[in-house]
């Protein structure tokens, strides 16, 4: 199981630990006036299995990317928080994932099955034309 705590930072790097695991365990997230973005699609889950994230923010938010093939499941308490799953509804799921814990002040979560791109991120390319 791996753990991520973040106090008054921001981090959209890909936590390579995570994205490269070939048996994803889960894990646990803690943000406090801080974000970040955690990217799952390289990850594999014992097929039939069910893993958990718990994700506890106050002021703080992530963006959890996972594979379109798991199934999630989301039991997050909120008080001034919010969170909304864009994941793509699975009939036959490989593996489920479930993301519990509570949003506190202006936490937030985003959970999806693809990489968004921001405008920002296509600055470099914009500069090399």
């Amino acid at each position: 199981m791996e753990f991520i705590s973040e106090i008054f930072d921001s981090s959209s790097l890909i936590f390579w630990l995570w994205e490269i695991s070939k048996n994803f365990e889960g894990g646990e997230i803690n943000l406090i006036m801080s974000g970040g973005r955690i990217d799952l699609l390289g990850c594999q889950i014992k097929e039939g299995e069910t893993v958990t994230i718990k994700l506890n923010s106050i002021m703080g938010g992530v963006k959890i990317i996972v594979p379109e093939d798991w199934q999630v499941s989301v039991r997050l308490s909120q008080i001034a928080g919010g969170f909304k799953n864009d994941t793509k509804s699975v009939s036959k799921p490989k593996a489920k994932l479930v993301i519990e814990g509570s949003l506190i002040f202006a936490g937030g979560c985003w959970i999806g099955n693809t990489r968004r791109r921001s405008s920002m991120s296509r600055i470099p390319d914009i500069l090399s034309n």
